[in-house]
């Protein structure tokens, strides 16, 4: 009897041991696995960062070829833009009359203009008026209507070589008439095509008998600077679009 109770004591403890122990490793068991899982999301933490760095790296050269295309390109378009300025002007009057120009000669003052230009604007371009005195202000600014620029052309190297319909009209009505008028042109009307002596009479639409004395270059009064010349090139455009289209 006695026996069986220190046996049945010692498997007791016995007993308790090992549950104490099974439950110890039990327990031990999370903690391991969690650090292995805490490990395993180190490795991949590194790994990530570290494409991300080579992804990173890759953007910046990436970066760098397409700067330095970028500059190569704009070096290209600025060398182009920076061309000597005289080489690209003198290719676009070759392509518009071959470079040619005339040389014109009005009250005293000797002046160069490009072929093809209107007489007007070519007179106003080199600081001298077709206009007298007031009419310089009061005039229709190359339309052809006032007669203010009637003057008279020795050469007859103008296109058009004849009164225009708008000289006809305007220079048969007073005050110009027979047989003075058949001398005059009208210089928004015409273009110079070749070298030019151009004569200005007195009184205000330019239709008197004496010649206007000379004048010093730059004396023109022009009051609304380069817009005088609008009407003029606007013919002139107009002019070529429709030698163009024939």
């Amino acid at each position: 009897m006695a026996f069986t109770v220190i046996n049945s004591a010692k498997w007791t403890r016995t007993a308790a041991r090992r549950l104490r122990s099974t439950r110890a490793g039990g327990s031990q068991k999370p903690s391991l696995h969690k650090g292995h899982e805490a490990h395993k999301a180190g490795v991949e933490l590194v790994r990530r960062s570290s494409s991300s760095a080579d992804r990173s790296v890759h953007s910046a050269s990436s970066a760098d070829r397409s700067l330095d295309h970028a500059s190569s390109v704009d070096g290209s378009v600025h060398s182009a833009s920076t061309a000597p300025r005289s080489a690209v002007e003198g290719k676009k009057e070759e392509q518009r009359d071959g470079g040619r120009s005339a040389n014109v000669t009005y009250r005293g003052v000797s002046f160069e203009t490009e072929v093809g230009t209107t007489m007007r604007t070519a007179m106003l371009e080199n600081g001298v008026s077709p206009h007298n005195g007031r009419s310089q202000l009061i005039n229709c600014r190359g339309l052809g209507t006032c007669g203010t620029c009637a003057v008279e052309i020795r050469g007859a190297d103008v296109s058009p070589s004849q009164w225009t319909t708008m000289e006809q009209a305007r220079l048969n009505f007073p005050p110009h008439s027979p047989p003075g008028n058949q001398r005059l042109r009208l210089a928004c009307q015409v273009q110079c095509m070749g070298d030019l002596e151009v004569i200005k009479r007195d009184k205000f639409w330019g239709q008197g008998e004496t010649i206007m004395p000379d004048m010093t270059q730059g004396d023109a009064w022009i009051p609304l600077g380069k817009l005088e010349t609008v009407v003029d090139q606007a013919k002139i455009g107009i002019r070529q679009m429709s030698d163009k289209s024939q």
